[in-house]
């Protein structure tokens, strides 16, 4: 029979090895909080650079307001033609663009999508119709959360001076004619697709989520009635 010396150290040994284990879970896990925590970090200072996709034909990023704290902003930039137009030309293709826009997976090809053919500001992305052979309507798209507060903010082309800069401004050379919008109504942390109709141009731009470096005061608070003396 094994004595009660023995005993006891392989007692201590299994100790030792739980001990030794849970230290190792405690280590792997840190490090995977810490990983993730690099990996958050690395993500919120991706907020304001550009995106471009593989035909380098579109361009998108997302930045906080500068006028409105706590609100994620988008631009998407697309090429209209791969040569110069005159002013007349370009005024006419700039006012023949649309833009279709999705928050799901495959929600083109599903029909999840809004679209807006009017460029100019307060532009609304709506539902497109499903009528077979007619060109799509503004329908409501109510139905599309993520989708039904996107709106066209701004938009200019090289001939055009914004209100405020853009962040993907136009090009001021001839060798390719562009357009960016500006776009308000994303939802923080969402990604948003886009794509240029009659074409395979298509872009993902994630939103930014912005910190609010306003906070409200709270309301006074209303003074108790004096009770009236009986």
């Amino acid at each position: 029979m094994p004595s009660q010396n023995h005993r006891g150290r392989k007692g201590w040994r299994f100790i030792a090895t739980l001990a030794l284990a849970a230290a190792a879970l405690c280590f792997t896990s840190h490090q995977s909080l810490v990983q993730l925590a690099q990996a958050q970090e690395g993500m919120q200072s991706a907020a304001g650079v550009p995106v471009k996709n593989e035909a380098g034909d579109m361009e998108c990023v997302s930045y906080c307001s500068v006028t409105q704290p706590g609100t994620p902003q988008m631009e998407v930039k697309w090429r209209l033609v791969e040569r110069s137009l005159n002013e007349r030309e370009l005024r006419a293709t700039a006012g023949q663009q649309s833009l279709e826009a999705t928050v799901y997976a495959e929600g083109f090809e599903r029909g999840q999508y809004a679209v807006v053919s009017a460029m100019k500001p307060k532009s609304i992305f709506r539902k497109p119709g499903k009528v077979k052979g007619i060109a799509p309507t503004a329908q409501p798209q109510s139905k599309l959360p993520g989708l039904e507060k996107l709106t066209i903010t701004d938009v200019a082309t090289r001939l055009d001076t914004p209100k405020r800069p853009h962040m993907l401004a136009p090009p001021k050379d001839t060798s390719a004619e562009w357009m960016v919008v500006r776009l308000e109504g994303v939802n923080p942390g969402m990604q948003y697709t886009y794509r240029v109709p009659g074409t395979k141009s298509v872009i993902a731009c994630q939103a930014v989520t912005c910190p609010v470096d306003r906070i409200a005061a709270p309301a006074p608070r209303k003074p108790k009635p004096t009770p009236t003396p009986r």
